[in-house]
């Protein structure tokens, strides 16, 4: 037969292969077509043709090629694909097809063969046969928690040609709805290949208790508002007007699921872009009558219609941003609106008279109002009154407050333009502290009128960047804020703690539009010169700067103090900022400064001869974390030492000075209750005294009132009975505008919205401030969550730790009936891995809530901590359920200990392994002690030798630490040589951990956690020819690093020696080794191609051009051909 006869049938048999083909290996299948036509039945020479016909192939068919050592593949994965789907869906039973799927559904390579085949079955079985399917695929049960079935389903939508019935697509929106996972359901639950009328009636029939409806309001504000973020239009993606219909009809389940539908609809509304009006309503149809728009409307009638019916809609257009009126969004329909529309209706009274008759009908509604009616018409009676009368006259009898409020602003105070400022003066630094704060700040520092009561500005300046510290989210501001404070940095010391700042992990974090508009903004001004040194980069250079700061300041009888006080609190923010960066951006484990560093910069405060500036500056250093400055015993001796030199201290000290210093401390004094309270005593007998100046006395009163503490309120009471009018103290933004509206009887159109919006914005924080100051201290009842943080406030301890205080009130709210704040109070215990030995006993008794399912993880959290005989049972047991997800945090910090016990790897590590392990769950966490990695190691050894599973026991972690890098090493040696096993099994362990190093290095930044020595060790198992398996992989995995974006100068493995290593394989490699030379040669070009863009060396010798040219013209592969060429090319290029 002819070889071109041949050829063609090959052909057709590819073209036919639903009815013959049943295996993907391409020279099998031509084997079999070759028997089938008796070419031969010799297996030699079969072989000889089945190699003719795949060169053939290569060369003329673009359907297969040769990728290795007598590995082919399709050069479109679309027809493996189609061979996957055939071999899944083949002849069987629905039950057993299902089971087949999810053999493979963890596999992500083979992802898209299963929707392929989900696709294949919805258009060629019948419709019952698919839908049982289906039902079966969302309904499967495995041991994985996430719900792989539902999300194949949803994936698939795309390409299925008929949906399932009703009942089996609700049932799936419901396992993504009551997952535990916020992320799966944000992703999948709104989903746009679903006809909307089918997610109504779903809606409609199972979103009928709050838990589901606030979980279906938090995906949805999700996924709307990160599509408006992430549109370069700043639009969101069109939404049918039905979904938001039904959702507001959802709000008669109850009056808290009206409050969260409105706020959900209040946020999604103000960015949605709607041809049409979605919620009728009887101001939308009178406004659209009468042809009214918002400048024809009052401001604060506006503020009244945007406050209970919504309506802002803000767009962003060539970077300007726009807040606009459209009746079309406005989402809400109130009783109370019927008013504001007889306002409209009338136009004969003045403004005026028509707004005292609004007021008097809202005061007559709350008159005929029971006072504990709380119902959505009395709210909306009071948000009324309040925008038409202001805070400074809200309705008496509900409010217990008659003050009169004036507000006057000075020159001073008003607002500059941001972008015409260089820099901030002194006063300036008052708008980064706290309003409550601003006037005592001003008579200490800004403007004292005694000596003995004033502070240096260095104290306020410190202050302005623990607050920009502790901003969570960087924006523009941040940087803009920093290169202002610059100068006044830079004056007074500070001038590398503001580096840091400006160059700390928020740098990275600003979206590259937020940073092309500031560098935009600021580049004529030259703002950026200020921070042109990376602090990252002079890490020894600016401690030693201050270092030499601190010597010289000890000399300095004058101004020594003050130096101090700079030099200490940028020695401690430089030590910190640099234990960050070595442990590289993303804190994994528990890190430290080192002992000598504490040392140092707790004997350099010690130098601070004043001690008022000695309290504030320990003050400043305690309160910086991750890492801490301290270490615990540290901690505890400085707090008696400080609370000694307080008590020393405040009797002598003004008020304001005293209140400061009281203020500061609060939160560490609450745990010296004797103490605080003879605080209290000193600071109330001060604030009383007759000769205190009256505005000192007001400073102190804003200052201290905010605490809304009862203790300090006795004394406070008897300075407001002394004060005639107290509402000289309070000053409230809202105010200015409700005069300003009462003044003016007409406003420019392009204002008002704008004007309106900001009024509301006012009256919102001015309420909240307006309840800190009540004639009668009334004690606020705070949630059970509230109260539970409450016992985590200590600024010095991480909510990491379990204390028994912590653990006595778990307790006693397990044992009452009332569940509402479970979910709250697991989300806060499952941060606690760390637990103080006093609390054991109490966390022991939650394992008899093993039974219920409700409180089953407090019972597995106290299995994690206490062991017991049947640990591991119930530990096997927390697997299966999806408490481990809330657990994960304590898993990790387990697998990260130092030490350990052997009692805790059999009864809790094993299992947590072992569980994670069956689960695909990933901890991301480093071993750092040799037990447990000898333990992981131990694990990979049986697993191999069962030969039970592909997956590797050390995918359950991330890496181990740099220490135990050189056992590692010694292991991997040992095992290759002294071991009896067969060569099979050495490789294949080989291969695991070797590749379990390398994939480290790829995923991670931290190119420092690597050491050369396990960089030298791999190499030598690259030149090792009786592992020839683990040579392939290496190369392979060389070349996996070498392509990688991550992978620069600093990477363990970017080195001028590795090309020299793989010049050296490539030679001595037989011609016989296709696999390895293959590998070595790709890997070579890459690393030729890196160097270049690395600007590294890349020249390579006559001796090694010939070696390629030689390869390429006497390999009989193609593949090895044509990238030894491409490497001579390459080659050639860099000399």
């Amino acid at each position: 037969m002819e070889w071109r006869e041949v050829l063609e049938f090959a052909n057709q048999w590819v073209k036919q292969v639903e009815q013959s083909l049943r295996v993907i290996l391409l020279d099998e299948g031509i084997n079999l077509v070759l028997k089938r036509l008796n070419v031969s039945n010799n297996h030699k020479e079969l072989q000889e043709y089945t190699n003719k016909i795949i060169a053939l192939l290569n060369s003329n068919s673009i359907i297969v090629a040769e990728q290795g050592l007598q590995v082919f593949t399709f050069i479109h994965l679309s027809f493996q694909r189609y061979f996957v789907v055939q071999a899944l869906i083949r002849e069987s039973s629905i039950e057993n097809i299902v089971r087949r799927f999810f053999t493979f559904i963890n596999e992500r390579r083979f992802h898209e063969s299963l929707l392929m085949a989900l696709g294949w079955i919805s258009l060629k079985w019948l419709f019952n046969n698919y839908n049982h399917f289906c039902d079966l695929l969302i309904s499967y049960p495995t041991e994985c928690v996430l719900p792989l079935g539902t999300l194949l389903l949803f994936d698939a939508l795309k390409y299925i040609h008929n949906l399932p019935s009703k009942e089996v697509i609700f049932k799936a929106f419901n396992n993504l709805l009551d997952h535990p996972s916020k992320l799966i359901s944000q992703k999948y639950l709104k989903s746009s290949q679903l006809p909307i009328e089918l997610i109504v009636e779903w809606m409609q029939l199972n979103i009928t208790n709050e838990k589901r409806l606030f979980k279906f309001c938090r995906c949805l504000l999700h996924s709307e508002c990160r599509s408006y973020i992430t549109s370069t239009e700043n639009t969101l993606e069109t939404v049918s007007p039905r979904l938001f219909q039904q959702l507001w009809s959802l709000r008669k389940i109850s009056q808290t699921a009206e409050l969260v539908i409105d706020q959900t609809l209040h946020e999604i509304m103000k960015f949605y872009e709607t041809p049409d009006h979605i919620f009728e309503n009887k101001l939308y149809s009178y406004l659209l009558s009468q042809n009214i728009c918002s400048f024809n409307i009052h401001p604060l009638i506006f503020s009244v219609i945007l406050a209970l019916c919504g309506g802002l809609h803000f767009t962003c257009k060539e970077n300007i941003a726009k807040v606009q009126f459209s009746p079309k969004t406005m989402h809400r329909e109130s009783s109370m609106i019927e008013p504001i529309i007889e306002y409209l209706v009338n136009i004969e009274q003045s403004h005026s008279i028509k707004v005292q008759t609004l007021i008097e009908k809202y005061e007559s509604v709350l008159q005929k109002t029971l006072p504990k009616d709380i119902s959505s018409e009395i709210i909306d009676t009071f948000i009324a009154l309040i925008c038409l009368r202001d805070v400074s006259k809200p309705s008496i009898q509900y409010l217990e407050v008659q003050f009169e409020y004036r507000h006057c602003i000075t020159p001073q105070q008003q607002n500059n333009n941001i972008l015409q400022m260089t820099e901030y003066t002194p006063f300036d630094l008052l708008v980064f502290v706290p309003q409550s704060l601003q006037q005592l700040f001003y008579r200490l520092i800004i403007s004292p009128i005694d000596k003995r009561e004033s502070l240096p500005l260095i104290v306020l300046l410190s202050e302005c960047l623990m607050r920009l510290e502790n901003i969570r989210y960087y924006k523009t501001n941040h940087y803009c804020a920093l290169s202002l404070l610059y100068p006044l940095c830079k004056e007074h010391k500070l001038e590398n703690y503001s580096s840091v700042l400006f160059w700390g992990d928020g740098y990275n974090s600003v979206s590259q539009m937020h940073r092309k508009r500031f560098f935009q903004q600021i580049k004529s001004r030259e703002l950026l010169d200020r921070f042109s040194t990376d602090v990252s980069k002079n890490w020894e250079l600016l401690i030693n700067q201050e270092r030499e700061r601190i010597r010289v300041a000890m000399l300095d009888q004058n101004e020594g103090d003050l130096h101090l006080f700079g030099a200490c609190l940028s020695l401690a923010r430089l030590f910190q900022a640099r234990c960050r960066s070595f442990k590289g951006q993303h804190l994994e484990g528990n890190i430290s400064i080192f002992t000598t560093e504490t040392e140092e910069i707790y004997s350099a405060t010690q130098n601070i001869r004043g001690p008022t500036l000695q309290l504030i500056v320990l003050n400043i250093i305690l309160r910086l974390n991750k890492p801490l400055i301290f270490t615990d015993e540290q901690i505890n001796r400085l707090n008696r030492k400080i609370i000694v030199l307080l008590y020393n201290l405040l009797s002598n000290l003004p008020l304001l000075s005293s209140t400061y210093l009281f203020l500061q401390y609060y939160e560490r004094l609450q745990f010296f209750p004797n103490f605080f309270q003879q605080f209290v005593k000193m600071i109330g007998k001060k604030f009383n005294e007759n000769s205190i100046d009256k505005q000192n006395q007001e400073s102190a009163y804003v200052a201290l009132r905010m605490l809304n503490d009862i203790n300090p309120s006795y004394y406070l009471s008897k300075f407001e009975k002394q004060t005639i009018n107290l509402s000289d103290l309070l000053h409230f933004n809202s105010t200015i505008f409700f005069h300003y509206f009462s003044d003016k009887s007409s406003f420019d159109s392009s204002d008002i919205t704008l004007l309106s919006s900001m009024y509301l914005i006012e009256l919102s924080a001015d309420i909240q401030i307006l309840e800190m100051y009540m004639n009668k201290i009334q004690q606020k009842k705070i949630s059970p969550l509230e109260e539970l943080d409450q016992l985590w406030k200590d600024p010095l301890k991480y909510k990491e730790i379990m204390t028994i205080e912590v653990a006595n009130w778990i307790t006693k709210y397990l044992e009452l009936s009332n569940r509402e704040y479970i979910d709250g109070i697991i989300e806060r215990v499952s941060s606690c891995c760390i637990v103080e030995e006093t609390a054991y006993e109490i966390i022991h008794t939650w394992r008899v809530y093993r039974t219920d399912k409700d409180l089953k993880f407090f019972a597995y959290y106290a299995v994690l901590f206490c062991i017991e005989d049947n640990s591991i049972e119930i530990l096997n047991e927390m697997f299966d359920t999806h408490n481990y997800l809330h657990l994960k945090n304590v898993i990790k910090n387990w697998l990260e200990l130092e030490s350990v016990t052997s009692s805790f790897v059999s009864n809790i590590l094993i299992p947590i392994i072992q569980g994670a392990y069956r689960i695909l769950m990933h901890t991301s966490a480093y071993i750092r002690c040799k037990e447990i990695l000898d333990l992981l190691l131990t694990m990979e050894q049986e697993r191999i030798l069962s030969a039970v599973s592909n997956r590797s026991f050390l995918s359950v972690v991330r890496s181990c630490s740099k220490n135990l890098q050189p056992y590692l090493i010694q292991h991997l040696q040992d095992f290759n040589i002294k071991n009896q096993f067969e060569n099979t099994i050495k490789e294949q362990y080989l291969i695991t951990i070797i590749k379990w190093i390398i994939l480290e290095s790829i995923d991670t930044n931290n190119t420092e956690n690597m050491s050369i020595e396990v960089y030298e060790c791999i190499i030598t198992f690259l030149h090792d020819q009786q592992i020839s398996l683990v040579q392939t992989m290496i190369a392979n995995g060389i070349n996996g690093i070498l392509i990688s974006d991550r992978a620069n100068k600093g990477h363990v493995f970017i080195r001028d020696d590795l090309k020299k290593q793989l010049e050296d394989i490539i030679d001595k490699t037989n011609i016989d080794r296709e696999d390895l030379l293959a590998s070595c040669l790709l890997a070579y070009g890459n690393c030729l191609l890196k160097f270049n863009y690395l600007e590294m060396n890349q020249n390579v010798s006559i001796e090694i051009q010939k070696l390629l040219e030689r390869i390429s013209f006497m390999s009989s592969s193609e593949i090895i051909s044509a990238r030894a060429l491409l490497c001579s090319l390459f080659s050639k290029n860099g000399n």
